[in-house]
């Protein structure tokens, strides 16, 4: 398990980081939050961060755009445990970056209120080689913003949780194939023109590709919700039933295809897996002082 630090700490988190402060090597990592619901959020990546087989300790922003401040969560909350993201960068104070999702996808990039936000930051990541893990909306986002990658949208929700191939790599070392991932999204890539600087790694009939690497630059894109919980696309499909909307029951996740039973949350330990691996390609890169004994599979 990795040793996570995080100052000041939200008290919501505070069973996933050390309390005291960490000596010795880090890779920093931030975490920038794109969500509505910020504390559950927040535990769940921290969840899967702690849970990482992470060479190195981590020591962990939560990141914001300047410019943008959340509906749904106060300033004071906002000013007292997020950095803005621009400043971090601009200090140098950050080897990897995360961007996790957000409920965007029938929205158009140009009318999402912090898509210059977004934008700019990804091409000042790729400015300053620093890797980023895309998640989602952001992977999509990042896909079409980076490598020109057209972005399909759909009337209907892509709901559920699906097996997916798994092809060999260092990032993919360790993960069962086939793997299940939850899906909840109404967009895609349009993945029929080549992209050159693009590795898949995982892909189903169902949801076509759901990850991809940049293996130059370290670049992560996941499609895809490792960090749920068990009843979060329940929790969804209820929402979703309460607002009178037609929406199909999510595929393969219920037990017996009954409502009131959820499955076992086995994708966190995946995506534990997926982060652990991403974290050592960055400890190997980032840190080739190691000792071999010292240096991560």
């Amino acid at each position: 398990m990795a040793v996570l630090s995080l100052f000041p700490t939200p008290p919501h988190c505070k069973p996933f980081v050390s309390p005291h402060p960490i000596s010795g090597a880090q890779l920093k990592i931030g975490l920038l939050n794109l969500m509505p619901n910020k504390a559950e959020t927040e535990v769940q990546w921290l969840r899967l961060l702690q849970q990482a087989n992470s060479p190195l300790s981590l020591h962990i922003s939560l990141l914001k755009f300047t410019n943008w401040q959340p509906q749904n969560t106060s300033a004071l909350y906002m000013a007292q445990y997020y950095q803005n993201v621009e400043a971090v960068l601009a200090a140098r104070q950050l080897d990897a970056v995360i961007i996790t999702g957000a409920p965007l996808g029938q929205v158009d990039y140009n009318q999402v209120g912090y898509w210059a936000d977004f934008t700019h930051l990804t091409c000042d990541l790729h400015l300053r080689g620093i890797p980023g893990f895309y998640s989602c909306w952001a992977a999509n986002a990042a896909l079409h913003h980076l490598h020109k990658v057209a972005t399909l949208r759909s009337a209907d929700k892509l709901s559920g949780l699906f097996p997916q191939r798994v092809e060999v790599h260092p990032l993919t070392r360790s993960l069962a194939d086939p793997v299940r991932l939850p899906q909840s999204r109404y967009s895609k890539p349009d993945t029929s023109l080549p992209m050159p600087a693009l590795k898949t790694l995982l892909s189903a009939e169902e949801t076509g590709p759901t990850l991809f690497i940049d293996e130059r630059r370290l670049d992560v894109f996941l499609l895809g919700h490792v960090e749920y919980e068990a009843d979060t696309l329940a929790r969804e499909y209820q929402r979703d039933q309460q607002k009178g909307m037609t929406v199909a029951m999510p595929e393969g996740y219920f037990v017996n295809n009954d409502p009131t039973q959820l499955p076992q949350a086995d994708w966190q330990q995946a995506g534990a897996q997926l982060l652990g691996n991403w974290l050592s390609m960055l400890s190997r890169r980032l840190r080739p002082d190691l000792t071999p004994a010292q240096r991560p599979l």
